[in-house]
């Protein structure tokens, strides 16, 4: 993830965006082609928190995050980040929310595996 940044629109006119990695571009892709509704990107899932997940699904209460870093040991895959990443599990747990995790080559490698775990997770929360 590269955080947040601005776009220069034209004359003076900034915009700000959210530079997603091509993973999540990917699973971004994925999800539509699938034909899968009600997912939101960089949602904010704990009140009173900064916490935003990659994917939501508000009404399953689903987080989706891609996992990025895991091997070059930056950003989530660094100390750090995995005790803040265990961190936000544990208050998206709190507030009943349900997490899975990708990383990236299982999107690009196992894009069906991938969408079919959503879908069961997604079927399994609207049950409850």
């Amino acid at each position: 993830r590269r955080g947040w940044g601005w776009q220069q629109l034209g004359r003076g006119t900034l915009k700000n965006f959210y530079d997603t990695s091509p993973a999540e571009t990917s699973l971004a892709s994925l999800l539509r082609r699938a034909k899968i509704k009600g997912w939101k990107r960089q949602y904010s899932y704990v009140p009173g928190r900064k916490f935003k997940a990659d994917f939501a699904f508000p009404l399953q209460k689903l987080i989706v995050e891609v996992d990025g870093g895991v091997y070059s040991r930056r950003a989530h895959g660094s100390i750090g980040g995995i005790i803040a990443d265990m961190k936000r599990s544990n208050f998206a747990a709190m507030n009943g929310w349900r997490l899975m995790r990708f990383r990236p080559d299982e999107i690009t490698k196992q894009p069906d595996s991938v969408i079919e775990q959503i879908t069961i997770a997604l079927e399994y929360g609207d049950e409850e």
